[in-house]
């Protein structure tokens, strides 16, 4: 899969980061023609804790984020800029 550029609006830096690994890993599942049915019941995750995940909303517990990239196999790097623009 191609990497991706997504920057965030967010002047959070946990949600910035909560958005760009959800939508990572909504794009890698979207690559690989993965279901999110299929994942879910693979993972035994609620179909919530996924969309979650990949919407970049709420307290997502980074167990759950280990289990989706080693079922994608994938590794994810960070730049992160902390820099605020204004």
């Amino acid at each position: 899969m191609k990497s991706f550029h997504y920057q965030s609006c967010s002047k959070q830096l946990e949600k910035s980061i909560r958005r760009s690994l959800g939508m990572h890993l909504f794009r890698v599942r979207q690559s690989k023609r993965l279901e999110a049915k299929k994942v879910c019941n693979d993972l035994n995750l609620k179909p919530k804790i996924l969309d979650y995940i990949e919407i970049g909303k709420g307290n997502t517990r980074w167990n759950y984020i280990q289990q989706l990239m080693e079922y994608y196999k994938v590794q994810i790097n960070f730049d992160l800029d902390l820099r605020h623009k204004q």
